[in-house]
């Protein structure tokens, strides 16, 4: 969170909330750990959404204990805007579970 908050760097810190919704979101693998989960989103989550999205992400995990049936379907509105904004296919931008972390 330092190099995010206080040195501006485009990094995409994982804490318990992030971690929990990215497993619950199928973002990485059930298994993985928050430090596996920390490098694998920082690569895939694109520089200009990584310090909203994880302000978001760490604000419902606290407000709603990291449930996702809210979230789910915002977070998939939200990627298939932006992949048609930048002409991608939405499943590209959320396949992230088959890979390995």
């Amino acid at each position: 969170c330092v190099l995010m908050f206080c040195l501006e760097r485009q990094e995409f810190p994982v804490d318990v909330h992030v971690w929990k919704i990215a497993i619950s979101l199928g973002w990485v693998p059930s298994k993985a750990t928050r430090e596996q989960t920390y490098e694998h989103l920082n690569r895939k989550v694109p520089d200009d959404v990584k310090y909203a999205l994880h302000v978001l992400l760490v604000e419902h995990g606290k407000e709603y204990n990291n449930d996702v049936k809210l979230l789910r379907p915002a977070v998939k509105k939200a990627l298939a805007s932006r992949s048609e904004e930048e002409g991608r296919e939405p499943e590209e931008m959320t396949r992230v579970k088959k890979e390995r972390v």
